[in-house]
């Protein structure tokens, strides 16, 4: 970091261009004012990613955003002519949008967010803007099944303005919610609003306020008893909101955060995967379970728009490696035998749904004895899990495998390497818990017993 010292960046047809001043973390005084500082507190962003500015070398900015947040990052929409999918471009209202699909024309995305740009995940998160009392943590608390609170302290800029939290506020998805009434197994959105109001949203596009976090409502109804290796505590926790799936700004999976729960530094799948995954997700309630086969009420995924799909063509089977696209496609990945044993703690060991008593099958939803003490909805029990860990056979002869679908082939003894699967399926019985694990099904093996759940990285922007 450069000694303090006066900078004059005020040089015409630069961005720097009035006579007002600001001071860096490390003294520095810049004389002249960003024109178009959308970031709250420049110096503290562009220090923090370890560069500082120098005279009139406005380039710095744009090192230290690229660093920090993207390495697509593009400075100024009037550089961008025709923009291709990942492009990050800074709208007219000062907010950094993400271009979802190629050959966009325009430098504008304000008014036209549908179908072209998303308002980007973190870009908007910026030094001043949105302060937490406690970075450590989510911003939210579970206070009933139905209401949470926003603490003390809590500080976030909403347009040209900003509201900062003198008490603790309270939010009841019975009172609060802007339109309908509350449904189990959603994600609802909290918003801040300038005259110092928040709100709840089943909508994460509203214009009205600004998008700050969000939760996950269970299946788990208020009154379920205690089932499994489950305590009071942990239902309290997983009855109505979801305590594990508060996320905000600064504190959420890398993946979009809906149906998700934050376990032991990591994100996971609340749900099993869905057959429609390119419409609703990977975790979403009350849709059909995900599978190699028909049987059973399965359906065969559909192949990710990244890897070849268009919508609507399915895979015409489900095997490791379809898992590991699907996980991708949606920044997720497959869960260890060693994290499976964790997430799925609380559930009544050595049971199936065929035994609790089916309700649909085929269908992702709620049975008490097989939710795990996080509200992880049937983990165990219902449908084998595709694993990342891989054994290989260690006798016989190495030979090459062309099983891979035309996409290269393996070399291995016999026909490994295997794929664990986790947790045991709806005819597994006794061997179904929170340990199960079958490791005699090869990479491209698939069956209507054997489908998936995926886990994100974990994101905390301080």
């Amino acid at each position: 970091m450069q000694k303090p010292k006066v900078v004059d960046n005020a040089t015409p047809a630069l961005e720097f261009q009035d006579s007002s001043t600001q001071q860096a973390l490390d003294g520095t005084v810049l004389r002249a004012k960003f024109q178009n500082d959308n970031f709250g507190n420049l110096f503290k962003m562009v220090e923090n990613a370890g560069y500082s500015l120098i005279d009139d070398d406005t380039s710095q900015i744009t090192k230290a955003m690229k660093g920090k947040y993207n390495a697509t990052f593009t400075y100024n929409t009037s550089t961008i002519s025709t923009q291709t999918v990942d492009d990050v471009v800074l709208g007219s209202n000062g907010v950094y949008y993400i271009v979802t699909a190629d050959g966009v024309t325009g430098d504008n995305p304000v008014g036209s967010v549908t179908g072209k740009w998303e308002v980007h995940p973190t870009m908007n998160i910026k030094g001043g803007d949105f302060l937490k009392p406690n970075a450590n943590v989510p911003l939210f608390t579970k206070a009933t099944v139905t209401t949470l609170t926003i603490p003390i302290g809590f500080e976030v800029t909403i347009g040209d303005g900003s509201v900062k939290l003198e008490s603790v506020y309270t939010l009841d998805l019975d009172a609060d919610l802007d339109t309908g009434s509350k449904v189990a197994g959603t994600d609802y959105f909290i918003y801040a609003k300038i005259d110092e109001t928040f709100y709840l949203s089943v909508d994460k596009t509203k214009t009205d306020g600004r998008l700050i976090g969000g939760f996950h409502y269970s299946l788990t109804p208020s009154a379920e008893a205690l089932t499994g290796n489950k305590t009071e505590a942990d239902m309290v926790k997983i009855r109505g909101i979801n305590e594990h799936s508060f996320w905000d700004l600064k504190w959420r999976p890398v993946a979009e955060p809906e149906g998700m729960v934050y376990i032991n530094g990591k994100w996971y799948d609340i749900y099993l995967l869905n057959s429609e995954h390119i419409i609703n997700g990977t975790s979403k309630a009350g849709l059909t379970i995900a599978a190699g086969a028909t049987d059973n009420g399965r359906a065969i995924p559909k192949i990710p728009l990244e890897y070849g799909g268009n919508g609507s063509v399915n895979y015409g089977a489900f095997k490791w490696f379809h898992a590991t696209e699907i996980g991708q496609s949606h920044s997720k990945m497959l869960i260890s035998y060693e994290e499976f044993m964790g997430i799925a703690y609380g559930v009544v060991e050595g049971t199936d749904s065929s035994i609790v008593g089916e309700t649909i099958i085929g269908a992702v939803e709620h049975y008490p004895e097989l939710t795990s003490k996080f509200g992880v909805e049937q983990a165990t029990g219902t449908q084998y899990l595709w694993g990342s860990d891989l054994i290989g056979d260690t006798t016989g002869t190495f030979a090459w495998k062309d099983n891979m679908e035309q996409r290269g082939q393996i070399y291995s003894i016999g026909n490994s390497p295997n794929a664990v699967s986790l947790g045991g399926a709806r005819t597994s019985g006794v061997n179904a818990g929170s340990r199960c694990s079958d490791w005699s099904d090869y990479v491209w093996s698939s069956n209507w017993h054997i489908g998936c759940r995926f886990a994100s990285d974990h994101l905390k922007l301080v």
